[in-house]
This record gives C-alpha cells, sequence and structure tokens, in this order.
C-alpha cells in the first residue's frame, strides 16, 4: 500500500461556487451547516491536496426579500443590501470560512459588469429561441405600486398543499405561478389588490429524457430526481426567467427583471468571469475547460438548484454545466426550523462570541451533524457532549501525552511507519474519498479526525510527533485553527499540506488545544429565547415534580 503522502498528485483547478445568501439578515448556523461549511471544508481539502482553488460568490441583492424588508420596515433597499452583506461577510470570517471574492451586485466595482453579463445571457437564450413567452396573472398593489409576487405573496402548493412563499414550495421543492397558488395572500400591502396580466419569459429547458439522465451524470440522489421529474410531469420544461417588477436587471422591459432564483445560473457565470479575470486564465465554463466547477443549493429549491441550473446550461448550449451539484436537506435547531421571524436560531455573531467555545469546535459539530443525507437537527445537548468527549477530553489528553513525551527528546532521524502510517494512510484515504465524490460528505471526514482522537495514546517522542501531525493533516478541512497552530509548532509554516506531511522538522514547544469542558450555562447568551424558556421550564418541572398538559 503506497501512503498518500507518497504518491504522485495530479494538480487540478476548481471554481467553488456556494449558494448566494439573501442580504437581509445575519447568517445563523442553519445557514453554516447547509452550503457554506460544506464548500470551505472541500476548498481546504483541495488546497491539502495541493491543487489550485477559488471561492467566489456573492449575496443576492435582487431577491423580492429585500424590497419585502424595505416595505415592512420603511427602509431603502440599497442600505439594507449593503448593511447586510458586510455583516455576512463579517459572520463568514467569523467561522473561518475562505472566500476569494464576495460580490456586491450594488456596488460600483460589480454594478455595471454584473448587469451587462446577466442580460447577455437572457439575450443569448432569447436569440437561440430558447425561451417562451408565457401570459400569466399576478397580484398587484396600486398604493404600493408593487406586484405583491415572490416574497410577498403566500398561499397553499397546489401539488403537495404545503403552506408556501414566493414562487417556491420548501416541501416538493417545486416553482409555481402566482395564480396557480391555493388561497393567495398577499404578506404585506397597504390597501386594494388587483390582478393584472403579464408578460414573463421563461426557459425552455431539455425535456427529461436529455435532462434526468444529467442530473445522474451530477451524482443526484434518485429520489431528488424523481421530485424534478415529477414538476416537469406537471408543469412541462418551462422554468422562470423573469419576474414582475423594477427591483433587479431589467429584461426587454422597464417592469421585467431577472427572477433571482433562476438567475443563480448566470450569476454563477458570471463568477466564472470573475474567476478567470483574476487569475488570467480561459473561462472556467467554456465546454473544453477542464476546472472542475462546484455548486450547492438545498432540496427546498429543487428546480432552481437543478432544472434552473443544469437544465438552463444545457439550454445555452455554449457553457458547460456545473461538474458537481452539492444538495443539502433542512436543517432543524432542536427539532424547528430555523427561523429569524420566530427568532428560533443561534446566530454566528453569537455563538462565536462565546470564550469557551473555539470556532473549531462549532466546525466540527456542524461537520459531523448535518443535513447532506437527510433533513437534520442540531440538538444543544449532543454538541455539548461532542465538544465534551471528543475535543475537551479524548483530544485534550491525548495531545498532552503526546507534548509531554516530544518534551522528553527526539532521535534525529525518523520516519512515520507500521501501524500508525497505516492507520493514518486509511484515514486520510477515506475522508479525501468522501470529498472527492459527487456526494460531498463532511459527516465521514470529520469521523475520520475521531478515530484518529480515540486511537491508542503515542507511546514515545517519535510516535507523538507524527501523532500530532497527522491530527494536524486529518484536521485542516474541518478545524483549520487547530490544524495550523500544530502544523506550525511541529516546525512547518502556513497550513498543513500533504506534499509537506513527511518532510521531518524539528518542533518547537507543541501549541496544545484550548478545549476546556462546557456546559449550557456557557451558551446561554446565544441561545434564543425560546430555548432558553424550555430549559428554564424543564429545571423547574424538574425541581417541583410537576408535569405539564399535552
Amino acid at each position: 500500500m503506497i501512503a498518500p503522502w507518497e504518491r504522485a498528485q495530479n494538480r487540478r483547478r476548481h471554481l467553488i461556487v456556494p449558494l448566494m445568501p439573501t442580504p437581509n439578515g445575519r447568517l445563523h448556523l442553519g445557514h453554516i451547516a447547509g452550503p457554506f461549511l460544506r464548500m470551505d471544508v472541500l476548498a481546504r481539502h483541495v488546497r491539502r491536496r495541493g491543487d489550485d482553488v477559488a471561492v467566489i460568490f456573492g449575496t443576492d441583492a435582487y431577491d423580492s426579500y429585500i424590497s419585502l424588508s424595505a416595505q415592512k420596515d420603511g427602509g431603502n433597499r440599497f442600505d439594507i443590501c449593503q448593511h447586510y452583506h458586510a455583516l455576512i461577510l463579517d459572520d463568514l470570517e467569523s467561522m473561518n470560512i475562505q472566500v476569494d471574492a464576495f460580490i456586491n451586485p450594488l456596488e460600483p466595482e460589480w454594478r455595471e459588469s454584473y448587469h451587462q453579463f446577466h442580460q447577455g445571457f437572457a439575450k443569448h437564450l432569447i436569440d437561440k429561441g430558447q425561451v417562451e413567452i408565457v401570459r400569466e396573472k399576478v397580484p398587484y398593489s396600486p398604493a404600493d405600486g408593487l406586484y405583491m409576487v415572490g416574497g410577498f405573496l403566500s398561499g397553499r402548493c397546489p401539488d403537495c398543499l404545503a403552506e408556501v412563499a414566493n414562487y417556491l414550495c420548501e416541501r416538493c421543492g417545486g416553482h409555481l405561478r402566482p395564480e396557480s397558488l391555493l388561497s393567495p395572500q398577499p404578506r404585506f400591502n397597504t390597501g386594494p389588490i388587483e390582478w393584472r396580466t403579464v408578460e414573463s419569459v421563461f426557459i425552455r429547458i431539455p425535456d427529461k429524457p436529455e435532462l434526468l439522465p444529467r442530473l445522474v451524470d451530477a451524482g443526484i440522489p434518485p429520489d431528488l430526481i424523481n421530485r424534478v421529474g415529477e414538476y416537469m410531469q406537471r408543469h412541462g420544461n418551462l422554468v422562470r426567467l423573469t419576474t414582475p417588477g423594477t427591483w433587479g436587471v431589467p429584461i426587454d422591459s422597464e417592469e421585467r427583471v431577472l427572477f433571482s432564483y433562476t438567475s443563480l445560473l448566470p450569476y454563477s457565470l458570471y463568477c466564472g468571469q470573475v474567476y478567470a479575470e483574476m487569475n488570467s486564465v480561459d473561462y472556467p465554463f467554456a465546454l473544453d475547460s477542464d476546472v472542475l466547477t462546484t455548486a450547492s443549493c438545498g432540496t427546498d429549491n429543487l428546480v432552481s438548484g437543478l432544472a434552473s441550473v443544469l437544465g438552463g446550461a444545457m439550454a445555452h448550449g455554449d457553457v458547460k454545466p456545473f461538474d458537481r451539484l452539492l444538495l443539502n436537506h433542512l436543517y432543524n435547531l432542536e427539532g424547528q426550523k430555523f427561523s429569524t421571524s420566530r427568532g428560533h436560531a443561534i446566530w454566528v455573531n453569537d455563538i462565536t462570541k462565546v470564550p469557551t467555545v473555539p470556532v473549531d469546535s462549532i466546525r466540527y459539530f456542524l461537520a459531523l451533524v448535518n443535513p447532506e443525507d437527510e433533513p437534520a437537527s442540531l440538538n444543544v445537548s449532543e454538541f455539548i457532549d461532542t465538544h465534551n468527549n471528543d475535543l475537551a477530553t479524548a483530544l485534550t489528553a491525548k495531545a498532552e501525552i503526546a507534548a509531554g513525551k516530544i518534551r522528553q527528546g527526539m532521535t534525529p532521524e525518523h520516519t512515520i511507519g507500521g501501524t500508525m502510517a497505516t492507520e493514518l494512510a486509511l484515514l486520510f484515504d477515506r475522508q479525501e474519498k468522501a470529498l472527492d465524490a459527487h456526494h460531498v460528505s463532511t459527516a465521514t471526514a470529520a469521523r475520520s479526525i475521531r478515530e484518529w482522537v480515540h486511537s491508542t495514546p503515542p507511546s514515545n517522542s517519535e510516535d507523538a510527533y507524527w501523532w500530532l501531525k497527522g491530527l494536524a493533516l486529518l484536521s485542516s478541512p474541518i478545524m483549520p485553527d487547530l490544524a495550523g497552530e500544530l502544523w506550525r509548532s511541529l516546525g512547518h509554516s502556513g497550513e498543513p499540506t500533504l506534499a509537506h506531511f513527511p518532510i521531518r522538522t524539528a518542533p518547537w514547544t507543541p501549541a496544545l488545544p484550548t478545549f476546556t469542558t462546557i456546559s449550557r450555562a456557557d451558551l446561554a447568551s446565544c441561545l434564543p429565547e425560546s430555548l432558553n424558556n424550555a430549559d428554564l421550564a424543564e429545571s423547574v418541572s424538574e425541581k417541583t415534580g410537576a408535569t405539564s398538559d399535552v
């Protein structure tokens, strides 16, 4: 068996485009556990291997929820976007999520080229005859001067009867026309509503026999492919390209703009143009490009994420679709959906300020317990147990043993070998396989760290050196602070890389992890009132022996 650090590496170039967040609020851990941490782990993994990678995305400034926020609060849409764009970037940086370019479509640096690129994309589809003009009825508020579409409209899905808002159904992932909603109601308006007939542009994506096999090739799970097929069975092969309104990129009309969800495709292609300009290389979405492109989306938005992005690229014809589309399911907090309106969330800005909870610990738990395979839930007690058992106890104790051995002195020459080398190679290969697959699994990658942490303690100084170095290598995509400190204290510079792993260095005093045991009290300042009240009620009930009615 050839160890990973002894194999010849074929370097590749990567462009990673995470989901575009809406700049109408800060990020919570539900956002992080879905697309953002997963994409960062992938980026750090390929950097560790020696590949070239760029992470480029931006905020979705033209989402209808921006207009809804401005209308509700009496604010200015531009100011809302500017404010939260900066705060979202702060939240990403607080979670050690690396970004090479974070685009704000409203900033002078980006605005003109962003609009030109998106309008050029729409014109290309129109000129090719890959669109269809659809006359549809939509609600309009004369008093507000706004079409009550997108985030302004709620009702029930005609396909699965779930409550919906915007053009999409989170349960079945379908896209809906306002006139097809059951019991449609505006979520905000100041006067009577009238239904107007407008003309909207829809992309004509390939038929099922052509599109669905491409989804199979992209590694999309069969149940999700079936849901896309069901949508096309009900609604045909049309997906929305424009929506009535004035907030957005105008398309052939003063009151028709690109639909922000479908425009995730041209937005991603625009990120490719930014990548090419930043690196002075060819366009990564060219049909003959060897750049490996990866995007993400949620299963609550299957039509935009799969049919629109993949089918739209196929309809365009001159760009290659993403090589990988990483999907995530819904992520809950204590069994209930993260909710900004109800305040049921743990905000990045709050939890990263808790002094006893390192960011590495949050990343480790979210990598282990996440919605990559199915809906998942962040349970506070499980987070505390994972932190205390894996990091504050097992990892910290093992690292202290290893550091103590190293302080006793090192022999001049020694390379990793024997059982330790075999075990590390197996865990690294498992981690690499999980992160290189179409279905990237951060949970599998995190379990490799867990196994290494719970392995047999090193018995001498040389084994201690290689155990700590192995910990740095395995941890680097998920716990970058720990990995970087260990790596540099063992005599290297920069961040852990596979190429430099076998190089014997002269260690300084090894940097020990700073994980200490925590309790729920440590987290009280960042938990939502809904959880703190429930904890208080449970505590009172336990003390008094009282029971509650159901």
